[in-house]
């Protein structure tokens, strides 16, 4: 058994697919360079998106702006922010994300091999309505025929799990969704090229995102965030790559031209 196949079965790969098993999947689309799937089991559907992408930054970049999760919000919701100065800007913009807010003083964590670090991140979000949640983000790493894989897994807690990785009563979640579940995977195959691919899987028994005709109005939003969410990731590493000084002119003279 290979390395690469031990670290597939350690990271979250082998645990978004259990999320589709036992679900009868019954439409798949591409759109965008984005394969998406869904499928139902009483009054439960999976929705899954998947994409590919190679990028043009050392993985070492593309690691650090990956797992920067704390920047990802809307500078637009800065006065619904509780725990980020509002006058902090948004470095990775995020269209539903008010702000993220990582906690790792953690109890009950569990040693596995190739793990580098664990955390929470405690997530206020608007999209017409508020939700909340706990996500536990995993970070793991290998050599694979000296190519270097590094994977960033999102899982999304039950209160009780969340309750248990606190050590007291967490915030009581609040979403449209039973379980949500992403993976980020990074693979070096040069010395300044890396290929990250990105895996997103969610359950829900929402009355709205449950019914058949809505499938296709979710499969272009979750498109369109994925898509956007590259463009952003591709965008921070070219910015984190340059001066700070450089980067801070452009963002000055991107001010003042929308002010004319």
């Amino acid at each position: 058994m290979t390395q690469f196949f031990l670290l597939f079965l350690c990271i979250g790969g082998a645990q978004a697919f259990n999320l589709l098993e036992g679900y009868e999947i019954n439409k798949r689309t591409t759109i965008e360079n984005v394969s998406l799937a869904t499928g139902r089991k009483d009054d439960v559907r999976v929705y899954e998106g998947v994409i590919e992408q190679e990028f043009n930054h050392p993985i070492a970049l593309l690691r650090k702006v990956v797992g920067d999760f704390e920047n990802r919000c809307n500078n637009e919701h800065k006065d619904l922010r509780e725990i980020r100065p509002k006058d902090k800007p948004c470095l990775q913009e995020n269209n539903s994300l008010i702000e993220s807010t990582k906690i790792t003083e953690l109890k009950n964590l569990k040693s596995e091999p190739f793990k580098v670090n664990e955390y929470l991140l405690s997530r206020r979000i608007y999209n017409r309505n508020y939700y909340n949640h706990y996500d536990l983000i995993t970070e793991r790493e290998i050599k694979n025929k000296g190519q270097l894989v590094v994977t960033f897994t999102v899982d999304m807690l039950t209160d009780e799990e969340a309750s248990q990785y606190l050590g007291k009563p967490a915030k009581e979640r609040e979403s449209a969704f039973i379980d949500t579940y992403s993976v980020f995977t990074l693979k070096e195959i040069a010395p300044n090229k890396t290929l990250l691919t990105y895996r997103y899987t969610s359950k829900t028994d929402h009355w709205l995102l449950n019914k058949s005709m809505v499938t296709s109005r979710f499969f272009n939003n979750t498109s369109k965030n994925i898509n956007k969410l590259f463009s952003v990731i591709d965008k921070r590493a070219q910015e984190t790559s340059q001066p700070e000084e450089k980067v801070a002119q452009q963002k000055q003279t991107a001010v003042l031209t929308r002010g004319q």
